[in-house]
């Protein structure tokens, strides 16, 4: 979830002035079952050693129940595994875990105030980590080669194959700041290298170019919601990038044919199989302000063309189009603003499907779990066929929130997507922002938590779906 400016519009800063992260930092230390220790070891010895420490500390929640809290289960169920990373070089006030992206082995966290130099002070850098034999390592850190104070580079990042997309949506060009830019990186002789920086040719100031970043293949799209900055006559358009020969290139402006300012149009966007998923997340529908719609575009001959716009059946502000994520033939929209059952910002998620060339809505996800002003929905992502739901805060028994969740729904049957279980942090006093971010790829999860018990320094969480958790590495085959 890319950050929000604090010279937000007025509309936008109703809703950011409660979901901007403004918990206070924690003097205790999180667990980090990362030992460095353990470094030396070799890679196979050392992945056993990760995985049982994983293990070890997800029998420990900091929970009455112990590691249940009503009908939320925390990752001491037995086929998924923890472990928690961060930058190796973070300072305070770093907010490591940002933004996250996962691609198979590799994975890329974004530190938006992290300076190359050492300080914190809005340049933002990039780390990047490999999976191997079972654990992840950072390998590399990505900064942008003309970076500068408060670009807030990492403030989105994408990833698929050899191809690495980082937004800097602070980053002035010229005499306009606030700009942004994207930075494109590929393997160079086994190093991610930055090869491109793409700005708008005639963007004016305060477009916050490359806020958030969705990739597929040969392309892009990058977002701009200026609805929550500058001038209220300008318009917001999602920009599309295409790779081509090895070089990428902006090749359209989309905009929503029914766009107003304040509509926050591509807040966040998804990419899928030539089908584009952009939210608006203040959009006013039927004389309901901020209730939000999404809009799904398809791309026909290298042209990205409207195909239709989604609302949730249910009116009320209730952010729709917040988050997005698109699935084969399935989308995923978070409302965290949605009420439910009287309850203000609890939060829902709905699940769209295709049938026949068009989009209905077939089912609202909610859960029982979350109270007034827990804002489920804020992010959501496809484990494969799984829906995934989360948001950054989550109310315990005696009022107090404590840290965010991370739902898992299945499919089953004529029941549709059905809560499978709820995934908290092994040290839940340490995470007040885990699923504050969310990536996912194959079998793993990745949620940054940007402030933790270590000043804002940032840390990240792999989750796992290992049902043999120790000996997963060839120490014993699988079941």
């Amino acid at each position: 979830m890319p950050t929000t400016s604090a010279s937000a519009s007025l509309t936008l800063a109703a809703i950011a002035a409660v979901a901007a992260v403004s918990l206070p930092a924690s003097a205790a230390s999180p667990h980090v079952p990362a030992a460095s220790a353990a470094a030396r070891l070799p890679l196979d010895l050392r992945a056993a050693l990760l995985r049982t420490l994983a293990e070890d500390a997800a029998t420990r929640c900091a929970l009455p129940s112990g590691c249940v809290r009503g009908d939320v289960a925390s990752l001491g169920t037995p086929d998924w595994l923890e472990q928690i990373v961060a930058g190796d070089d973070l300072v305070d006030n770093s907010v490591f875990g940002t933004s996250v992206a996962i691609d198979g082995d590799t994975a890329l966290i974004g530190a938006i105030e992290k300076d190359p130099l050492g300080d914190a002070v809005g340049a933002g850098a990039v780390y990047v980590f490999e999976r191997q034999a079972g654990a992840w390592t950072q390998t590399q850190k990505l900064v942008a080669a003309d970076g500068a104070l408060g670009d807030e580079f990492g403030a989105s990042v994408a990833l698929q194959g050899d191809t690495a997309l980082v937004g800097a949506q602070k980053a002035p060009i010229g005499a306009n700041p606030t700009q942004g830019a994207v930075y494109v990186f590929r393997p160079v002789a086994g190093r991610w290298t930055q090869t491109q920086k793409l700005t708008p040719a005639q963007a004016p100031a305060d477009r916050m170019f490359g806020a958030w970043i969705a990739l597929d293949g040969a392309d892009a799209l990058v977002s701009t919601p200026c609805g929550m900055l500058g001038d209220a006559a300008a318009t917001c358009p999602v920009y599309a990038l295409h790779q081509s020969e090895g070089s990428w290139a902006i090749a359209q402006e989309i905009e929503a044919g029914d766009y107003a300012w304040g509509d926050v149009f591509g807040y966040q966007t998804a990419l899928r199989g030539g089908t584009a998923l952009i939210g608006a997340l203040g959009a006013t529908i039927e004389g309901e302000v901020l209730q939000g719609a999404a809009y799904v575009y398809t791309n026909v001959d290298g042209v990205w063309t409207q195909e239709q716009k989604l609302v949730a059946d249910e009116a009320g502000m209730a952010a729709f189009g917040w988050a997005v994520a698109l699935g084969d033939g399935v989308a995923l929209i978070g409302a965290p603003y949605a009420t439910i059952g009287g309850n203000v910002q609890q939060g829902a998620a709905y699940v769209f499907e295709r049938a026949d060339g068009r989009w209905s809505q077939r089912q609202k996800l909610t859960s029982p779990a979350t109270q007034v002003e827990d804002r489920f929905g804020i992010v959501v992502a496809w484990l494969g066929a799984r829906a995934v739901v989360g948001t950054p805060w989550i109310t315990d028994f005696e009022g107090t929130r404590t840290s965010g969740a991370i739902w898992l729904y299945a499919q089953s049957g004529a029941d549709g997507y059905v809560e499978e279980r709820v995934l908290l942090p092994s040290d839940i006093e340490n995470f007040p922002t885990f699923a504050y971010s969310i990536a996912a790829s194959g079998d793993t999860l990745l949620t940054g938590e940007p402030i933790d018990g270590l000043a804002s320094r940032g840390q990240a969480a792999f989750l796992t779906h290992s049902p043999d958790r120790v000996f997963a590495d060839g120490f014993e085959a699988r079941p």
